[in-house]
């Protein structure tokens, strides 16, 4: 089985999901991870880009991710990329992992990136 777990930032995939992930790497299963936003420039007192860059691959590699897909979307401004680029986005990323299932945020969550994540990922996954 190949999975895909898509979400808004980094460690989202880790505290969403991240014991499913290695449950599913351990049983020989493939997981790749789809980021949408990979820089943090929103946030006051953010980690540097390159300790968040750290951080993600630390996390993925000990969860036995097999490839990221790093997207650059605007940190708490997602809402004002065209909706149209996040679906494409996701596409290719399903499309490049083969993935059998697809998993992202749940289209209640209220974290604006994480909705407009759900969304995208709820169209993109329809052609599949």
């Amino acid at each position: 089985m190949k999975y895909l777990i898509v979400a808004a930032h980094p460690d989202d995939e880790v505290l969403g999901a991240g014991a499913s992930i290695r449950k599913w790497t351990q049983a020989g299963h493939k997981v790749d991870v789809c980021i949408m936003c990979t820089e943090a420039r929103a946030r006051a007192f953010r980690p540097g880009d390159s300790e968040l860059n750290d951080d993600l691959n630390a996390a993925t590699a000990s969860l036995g991710v097999g490839r990221t897909f790093e997207g650059t979307f605007p940190n708490i401004e997602m809402n004002t990329v065209p909706h149209i680029r996040l679906v494409q986005f996701i596409e290719t990323a399903i499309r490049e992992s083969e993935a059998d299932v697809v998993i992202t945020h749940h289209p209640a969550d209220t974290n604006n990136d994480h909705l407009q994540t759900s969304l995208a990922c709820q169209e993109a996954v329809r052609l599949f």
